[in-house]
């Protein structure tokens, strides 16, 4: 007669729960996966509609900016560098206007006569790349992200020249686009809870950050590998770790 064995029928039963347990795991762990993908890929068209929405809200601020240049160049008083009547007009403009950091007009040299914000001492901004690019193509001009010398605010300028009825260049129009207006209006719309959004520059410069602006900005971040990803592409999504480390 053959020997029951007790350790023998304890494994069977062991093997028999696993069996009977091990399809529901994988089930489980499936179905988890499966989500984790969801998740990821809704993250994903998410973060791609903020960046959409921000690049919108930053073409409407240039094609506004163009057209209000366009209108100042054929205003007489900007065309004589009539100084005072300018700088009324330009206050004026930007009660009136949002996303402006500031509007300015120089003489062909660069020496700015007239600005909102009010200049405290004199200013010439014949050294900044954008106005040297204005000189040589006499158009619309976008510079790149900087720090505004009249409104110590985070700027994208553009400029146009002013010609009198001889198209004979008399002075050059500049409006700051307010970075910081831009995030904001970003911010109110599109960003995610618990979200960061950071902008950079064409260099990797970050220009502004939320949360913790004042931790980020102005630094360069051109060797991070999310950044250098950023430069390297165009419209999509890549994944990596932020400026603060955090996947």
């Amino acid at each position: 007669m053959p020997r029951f064995s007790l350790g023998s029928l304890r494994m069977r039963l062991i093997l028999l729960v696993l069996i009977t347990i091990l399809p529901s795991f994988g089930l489980i762990l499936y179905t988890d996966l499966e989500q984790r993908r969801h998740d990821l890929a809704e993250a994903e068209d998410r973060a791609l509609d903020v960046a959409r929405n921000a690049s919108y809200f930053h073409r409407e601020m240039i094609e506004n900016a163009r057209r209000t240049l366009l209108t100042l160049s054929a205003l007489p008083k900007v065309r004589e560098r009539d100084a005072e009547m300018c700088s009324r007009i330009f206050t004026n403009l930007m009660k009136q206007s949002h996303g402006y950091t500031g509007i300015a007009a120089s003489t062909p040299e660069g020496d700015v006569f007239a600005s909102i914000p009010r200049l405290e001492a004199p200013l010439n901004i014949s050294d900044r790349e954008w106005f040297q690019r204005l000189t040589q193509t006499l158009d619309f001009v976008i510079g790149a992200y900087q720090i505004g010398r009249i409104s110590g605010k985070p700027t994208v300028n553009i400029g146009y020249p002013v010609l009198d009825d001889d198209d004979r260049l008399t002075a050059f129009v500049v409006l700051g686009l307010d970075v910081g207006w831009l995030m904001k209006k970003v911010i109110e719309t599109k960003l995610p809870p618990n979200a960061t959004m950071t902008i950079i520059d064409c260099r990797g410069t970050v220009l502004l950050r939320h949360p913790g602006p004042e931790q980020y900005a102005g630094m360069s971040r051109a060797n991070a590998p999310i950044v250098k990803a950023i430069l390297a592409g165009r419209e999509g999504v890549t994944r990596g770790l932020g400026l603060d480390g955090v996947p």
